[in-house]
């Protein structure tokens, strides 16, 4: 699903995210990356769907070579990829169901995009997620009325209703309590179990990774210092990730 070789990304003010990063995730892991801040976790994720470009090395997802890629390959290979965010990232003044659906832009040309014509196919996915996520109430509820987990759960509605390959998930439960963290990361481990959907989460609550991941990488000042796991975390690996 993903290989990267030599991957690095020098930001404009020289700040580096990534160094010379080789690594392999299958489809059907579920991988935790964990480090301190900096280390690099959102930037790698961001590589990943194309949002920021490379500077050094290789990346390769779902058969695109992400830095030759043209705006209309990224696009293609975006609709595959689901993203949550640690703010959710929802427009707090549509209603859940609208939210749901901007999902499924990367099926539509971009004039059907902006006027919201969504088929009756769209509209049956996303109460089928929203659904599973249990939310079957909030249809019509707007983004600003939820709680903080109905609306993360929305999010991860909106990444499903892709039929994405790979889910990317950005510190998730930053804004949560420790509660509603297992919820989200419960609903995350059933869609990736279900559907052999790979799901790469970086995550800064340790025993949550043990808990869920069945991988963890680790960096550290963009480099990689650990990938294995969970059982071969030991305390000494911990002190190369953390310090």
């Amino acid at each position: 699903m993903i290989t990267a070789q030599g991957l690095g990304k020098t930001y404009p003010d020289g700040t580096r995210g990534l160094a010379g990063l080789n690594l392999k995730i299958e489809q059907g892991e579920f991988v935790a990356i964990i480090g301190g801040s900096g280390a690099g976790k959102s930037t790698f994720l961001r590589l990943v769907n194309g949002t920021i470009p490379t500077t050094d090395g290789q990346l390769q997802v779902l058969d695109c070579n992400v830095p030759d890629a043209d705006p209309s390959d990224l696009r293609k290979l975006r609709r595959q990829i689901g993203f949550i965010f640690q703010q959710f990232n929802l427009v707090k003044s549509l209603s859940v169901m609208d939210n749901v659906l901007v999902g499924r832009l990367g099926y539509h040309n971009d004039l059907a995009g902006t006027l919201g014509l969504f088929s009756d196919e769209d509209k049956r996915l996303a109460r089928q997620y929203l659904d599973e996520v249990g939310l079957s109430a909030k249809y019509h509820s707007r983004a600003d009325q939820l709680s903080g987990g109905q609306q993360q759960r929305v999010a991860i509605a909106r990444a499903l209703v892709q039929d994405p390959k790979i889910i990317l998930a950005d510190e998730p439960m930053a804004s949560l309590d420790p509660k509603l963290s297992e919820v989200i990361l419960e609903l995350l481990k059933s869609f990736n179990e279900k559907k052999k959907i790979t799901v790469i989460v970086n995550i800064h609550v340790l025993e949550l990774a043990r808990k869920y991941a069945s991988r963890i990488i680790g960096l550290r000042g963009g480099q990689l210092v650990f990938d294995g796991p969970v059982s071969s975390l030991t305390d000494e690996k911990l002190r190369m990730i953390y310090g």
